[in-house]
Parts: structure tokens; sequence; C-alpha cells
């Protein structure tokens, strides 16, 4: 019976143990899992925020070009902070000490963004007015432009208003009888010939000296007299060779002149009809034309 009462009493004592051993292991297993719980409550807690730091960094960099190297390296430091989190293992103490990491680089990055927003919004102001001050020159440009081509224009203009004309011309063939010249429309007695015209009146044109040129082309079309460089004029790019050429002094009213073509001895021209044209050094004034005919009588 003793023996029995022994057994009994060791038996209750160890499940009594038993039991509160199991309390004690299910009050720590409560524990832990709180534990873990908040640790990553905690862990979600700081790579939130440390991605929305890192999201305001990337933000910033796409319209930050002066502070692009301070943003990388700050936005970097988060990342690799981030990815300790990640990978960390239950420890109270380290995501204590990375809370406080944290709390120190929100203050300091509080200040570095803050200055990125002002520096932000004045690179906007700038990029605005360089915009407006880039719309400016292009108008202002554009007016040259307007302007230069209305001078341009206002120049060829009074070019043309200066311009001289010839006017009641007449052309003929000249037979000389020692000093005498007598007009002729035969081919064979042809001494000279001789164009006579009536420069017009300009009052804008430029008073002086002014050569005036004649070319003289035969009913073949070919060139008659001088047809050297020192007789030829340039019109529009084109270089004109002339006959003869003959300077005047002009005074802006109308004026009478005659210039003479010589003819080398024992020429033969041919029958037809030939054509004078008068130039001034950059523009044709006029023309004329003649005719000869064959026979000596």
């Amino acid at each position: 019976m003793a023996e029995n009462k022994n057994s009994r009493i060791i038996i209750l004592v160890l499940l009594a143990l038993l039991i509160g051993a199991a309390g004690l292991l299910y009050f720590q297993k409560q524990s832990n899992d709180e534990m873990v719980s908040n640790l990553t409550q905690e862990k979600e807690s700081l790579k939130m925020e440390l991605t929305e730091l890192a999201e305001q960094y990337n933000v910033l960099l796409e319209d930050s070009d002066s502070l692009n190297r301070t943003l990388i390296a700050e936005r970097d430091r988060i990342l690799n902070l981030l990815d300790s989190i990640d990978n960390l293992q239950g420890d109270i103490r380290v995501l204590r000490r990375y809370r406080a990491e944290v709390f120190k680089l929100k203050k300091e990055n509080k200040i570095l963004l803050d200055r990125a927003d002002s520096l932000i919004v004045v690179n906007r102001q700038l990029e605005a007015e360089k915009q407006k001050v880039e719309e400016n020159l292009e108008n202002a440009e554009n007016l040259n432009s307007a302007l230069t081509n209305e001078n341009r224009r206002l120049d060829d203009q009074v070019n043309l208003g200066k311009r001289l004309q010839a006017y009641e011309i007449i052309s003929g063939a000249i037979r000389m009888r020692g000093d005498k010249e007598r007009t002729t429309d035969k081919a064979s007695k042809v001494d000279k010939i001789k164009s006579c015209f009536m420069l017009s009146e300009n009052l804008i044109a430029d008073a002086g000296d002014k050569v005036i040129y004649v070319r003289l082309l035969e009913p073949n079309g070919n060139l008659m007299g001088k047809g050297m460089d020192e007789y030829a004029v340039e019109i529009d790019g084109e270089k004109i060779l002339c006959s003869e050429k003959k300077t005047i002094y002009y005074e802006n009213e109308a004026m009478d002149m005659c210039v003479y073509v010589d003819l080398p001895e024992n020429t033969e021209l041919e029958e037809g009809e030939y054509k004078v044209e008068i130039y001034t050094a950059s523009a044709k004034i006029g023309e004329s034309t003649f005719e000869l005919r064959a026979g000596w009588l």
C-alpha cells in the first residue's frame, strides 16, 4: 500500500511538472510569435519608408541635373539600407539601430529634398525664361529677316528708279565724205554706224560721269566693233561684250547724245536687219534696228 501511494504521488508530481513545462513552452511560443510579428511589422514599416524615400529620389533625378550625383549617392545609400533590413533575421537590437539610422536619414534627406525642390523650381523658372528669351530672339530674327527682305526690295526699287532710259533712238549707217557724213542704206557704202538717242531725266539717279555702251549685231547675230573686255558690261551675272562706249557727264536732266561704231577698212556688210542695243554699266536701257540693202546705187 505504501509503495502504491508513493508511486501515485510521483506520477502526480511528474504530471504537474509536465503541465507546467507545457504551459511555459506555450507562453514562450506566444511571446516569440508576438516578437516575430512585431519584428516583421517593423521591418515592413522601415522598408516602406525607405522605398518611399527612394521613389522621391527617382522623381527628383528626372528633374534635377545639378544635384544628380548627390541624389544618386543618397538613393543608393537608402537602397543598401533597404537590402540590409530585408535580409535581417529577427534581431530586435539591430532593428532598433536601423530604426535610428532611418530616422536620422529622413531628417538629413528632408533638408536635401527641400533644397532639391527649390532648385527644381528655380530651374523651371530659368527654363521658362530661357524659352521666352529664345522665342523673343526667334521673333527678332524673323522681324530682322523681314526688314532685311523689305530693305532689299526697297533697294531694288530705288535702283530701278535710278535707272536711265534711252528713247527716240535713231540708228543707221553713214558714209563719210571728208569731214561730212551722209546717211546710207546700202551695205557696200558704209563707213560707220551711228546711233543717236535721248537719255531720260531722272532726279534720283546719281549725277556724274556715266559710261554708255552700244552693242551692234549683224543680221546673223555676230557682234560688230571692239568686242573686248573693256567694252563689256555685266547684267544679272552675265558678261555682255559691246561694240563701243562713250563717257558722258550726267546732271539728272534729259540729254541728247550719239555714239559711233567705226568699221575696219574694206569691211563688207551683209544686207538685212541690224540690231543696236544700248546699255549702262548695270542695265540695258534701249534698243533699235535698221536695215541695209544690197547695191551700189
